[in-house]
């Protein structure tokens, strides 16, 4: 029995890595050969603040909210 990805299989365009939205509006993906950052691409698509270490743009944009210019 082989455990490979029925996407490969079926040579679908599709990411193995996470989609990561940020809080100040951009995106990334773990997977570090990705280009295309669409959700369609990705199975996983998670909010930066969810991440186990946290984000700094989550920081940066409650400063923001705190202190408006």
């Amino acid at each position: 029995m082989s455990a490979a990805c029925p996407y490969c299989a079926a040579q679908a365009d599709h990411c193995h890595g996470t989609l990561v939205r940020h809080a100040d509006g951009t995106v990334e993906c773990t997977d570090v050969t990705c280009l295309e950052l669409g959700d369609e691409r990705h199975d996983l698509v998670v909010v930066c603040e969810v991440q186990p270490d946290g984000c700094t743009c989550v920081v940066t944009r409650q400063a923001e909210v705190s202190h408006p210019e």
